[in-house]
Order: C-alpha cells, then sequence, then structure tokens
C-alpha cells in the first residue's frame, strides 16, 4: 500500500514471476497473493473518490490503471492456477497474468471516463500491440457498459458538479427542442433613447455580463448589434461629468463648493481642476453589428453544434428580427441536462 499508483502499476503489468527481485513490492505473494490484490482494489476502490473530491493532487488516470490492473491480475492469477497446462489451452500456449492486468487496466479506465483512446495510451505504455485485440474488446465493453450506467464519464461528472462551462453532448432525447424552449426571455439591452439613468441601472443591475444587446428602440425591439460593458461604462463616466460640468457652469459656484459637488456627484471619479471649464469629450460607443442570432424555430441539435465549432458565449433569439430572447453557455448546459431522459447518476 505505500507504493505510488505508477510503481504499482508497474509490477502488477510485470510479465515476470512475482517472487523476482526487480519487482518494487517485495510482498506481493507473502501470506495470500489472491488477498493482497483484493485489499489492493478494494482500498484504491475507496481512495480514488476520496482523491477526486479533496482539493489535492491525486490523479484520476494512473490510479484507475492501477486498479483495473489489480483486479485483472487476479483474474488472470486464478486462470494461470486453474487452466496453466490444460487440455482446453491451444498446444504450446502460456497464460501471462501480466497481460490480463494490462486489459483489466484498459477496461476500467476506459469505463470511467467514457474513452475509446485509452486503448491508444495503453499501447504506448506497453510499447507492444501484440495484444491489440482483446484490449479494444476490453476498451469497448467497458465503454458500452458504462454508458448504460451513466451518460457521463468522470470528468463530465465533475465538470457539471462544479458547475463548469463545459458543454456535454447532446443526447437522442433532445432532438426535437428549439430555441424558443431554452431561451431566457428577460433579457437586459441597451436602446437609442436610453438616458443616463438607463445606463447606470444597466451596469448597476448587470451582474458580470460582458456585452448588451442593442435595439433599436423598446417598441419594435428589433435587434441592431451589440455592445461591450466598458463602453457602457466609459459612457457612464461621461454623462457623469457632463452633470458636474453643467453644475459649474450654469452656477458659476466657488472652489470650496466645487468640491463638494465633486464628492456629491462623483464619488468615484474626480475631475481634474483644470478640466472645468471645458466638456470632456464624448466617448467612442463601438457597436457590432453582427451578433449570432438564432431563428425561435431554431433546433437545438445546430445551435449546440454552433456554440462548440465557434466557441461562442451566447446567442440571441429573434424573429423577423425582433429580440425575444438570449441563449448563453450556462442556459444551453443546463437544457441538456433537463432534456437528456436517460441520466441516472446526474439528473436534476
Amino acid at each position: 500500500m505505500a507504493l505510488s499508483p505508477t510503481a504499482a502499476l508497474g509490477d502488477l503489468v510485470s510479465q515476470k514471476p512475482w517472487d523476482d527481485i526487480t519487482l518494487k513490492a517485495k510482498d506481493w505473494n507473502h501470506n495470500n497473493l489472491y488477498f493482497n490484490l483484493f485489499l489492493f482494489a478494494l482500498t484504491r476502490y475507496i481512495l480514488i473518490p476520496i482523491g477526486i473530491i479533496l482539493p489535492i493532487p491525486c490523479g484520476l488516470f494512473v490510479p484507475s490503471l492501477s486498479l483495473g490492473a489489480a483486479v485483472g491480475r487476479m483474474f488472470g492469477e486464478a486462470a494461470a492456477h486453474i487452466f496453466q497446462g490444460s487440455p482446453l489451452l491451444f498446444e504450446g500456449s502460456v497464460i501471462v497474468p501480466g497481460v490480463y492486468a494490462v486489459v483489466g487496466a484498459a477496461a476500467f479506465t476506459a469505463s470511467t471516463t467514457h474513452t475509446l483512446s485509452t486503448a491508444v495510451i495503453i499501447f504506448e505504455i506497453t510499447g507492444s500491440n501484440a495484444h491489440i485485440v482483446p484490449v479494444l474488446i476490453a476498451v469497448l465493453s467497458g465503454v458500452a457498459t458504462a454508458r448504460k450506467i451513466s451518460s457521463f464519464g468522470i470528468y463530465e461528472s465533475l465538470a457539471k458538479l462544479k458547475g463548469l462551462p463545459y458543454l456535454p453532448d447532446l443526447k437522442q432525447d433532445a432532438y426535437s427542442i428549439t430555441a424558443q424552449d431554452i431561451m431566457e426571455r428577460k433579457v437586459k439591452f441597451v436602446s437609442k433613447d436610453f438616458a443616463a439613468e438607463d445606463v447606470r441601472a444597466l451596469l448597476d443591475n448587470a451582474g458580470a455580463e460582458k456585452s448588451f444587446p442593442v435595439v433599436h428602440s423598446k417598441e419594435d425591439m428589433l435587434l441592431v448589434g451589440t455592445v461591450d460593458r466598458e463602453s457602457l461604462e466609459r459612457l457612464r463616466d461621461y454623462q457623469e461629468k457632463v452633470v458636474l460640468f453643467n453644475q459649474i457652469k450654469e452656477n458659476n459656484l466657488n472652489p470650496k463648493v466645487v468640491e463638494a459637488v465633486e464628492e456629491e456627484v462623483l464619488p468615484t471619479t474626480r475631475l481634474v481642476r483644470a478640466e472645468l471649464p471645458y466638456l470632456p469629450r464624448a466617448p467612442s460607443i463601438v457597436v457590432r453589428s453582427t451578433p449570432i442570432r438564432f431563428v425561435e424555430n431554431h433546433p437545438l441539435s445546430q445551435i449546440h453544434l454552433l456554440f462548440i465549432t465557434m466557441r461562442l458565449m451566447n446567442g440571441f433569439v429573434t424573429r423577423n428580427g425582433e429580440l425575444l430572447g438570449i441563449i448563453t453557455r450556462p442556459i444551453l448546459r443546463e437544457a441538456i441536462y433537463k432534456y437528456d431522459s436517460n441520466l441516472t447518476l446526474l439528473k436534476d
């Protein structure tokens, strides 16, 4: 148990007899080999999930390989003990428990991660393609069995549980869903008739949003483009400076009163005294005229494909140019989880 997963894996997949002095652990055969392998596999089976949950760098892939190798080695040792020299075997064939360990490592890790590429990694680790057929069969069987139990591998499960911006694969049950079924209808937008108070209220209530849709007016809601948050913040600061400039110019306040006005109107942006006689230059507001748009009947499968291939963070749903709602990456992710009826372990 003191061995690292890498050292234990080296012992388990070794094709040499276990009484060889080159093994990292000298006590695999002490008392009972099968009990030692079972105890090793059981403790790894308990410790690996604990290592994933706790914020410690224990890893997942190599420990999973060592656990699968322990189960495979145990099966191989039993097969060698029962069938070695049996007439059921082909003439001249020998059962090598280390091969069973390699196949077991590949099968268990593939079923844990739901990835077929594990077979390629096993071939690179061993440096031999002699057992490509049993490894591929074991990997395919492991992945198929694991997907019957859960639609998600361990990495996808962790991404969902931790709220990471990961988009899972779209399942067959979600193909009948359209954009209007999943979009967020309450959209924070900017229009050309926005007053200074509207800009301040938008920025105060928008949270961490980086961009906002721009519509022609509140009446027609025709989508014009998008504007980023920094442009609106510059516009807000300019509007506050205009308010201060007008108060100073119209009332001809003395310097002491000017300082009081600065503290009252601009608590975070102090106007330099030399700028008081002049109105600051208006900032340039860049409106991007090519936002990603979806029609209300856009199928979820195409939306999912566009978000993945174009790495989108959001897209707007329109009808004849009228803004109806917004689809963000978190909204799309939750919709896939919601409409996938095959989920078992992660169903909300």
